[in-house]
């Protein structure tokens, strides 16, 4: 169970839409889940680079 953003209701968590009054609740697609990953750990690995440099400099 998860609570509604626009009427606090409690609905099931596998529903798209909420029977109560119809917000339509945010999906994201296989590959925006990718792409968001990998935006991750670029940015974890560049900060590990930066910080290996500036202590060895």
């Amino acid at each position: 169970m998860r609570e509604c953003p626009s009427c606090a209701l409690p609905v099931e968590a596998k529903t798209s839409v909420c029977p109560y009054c119809g917000y339509e609740f945010p999906t994201t697609s296989m590959g925006q889940r990718i792409v968001a990953w990998l935006m991750i750990l670029l940015l974890l690995g560049a900060s590990f680079y930066v910080l290996l440099a500036w202590l060895l400099y």
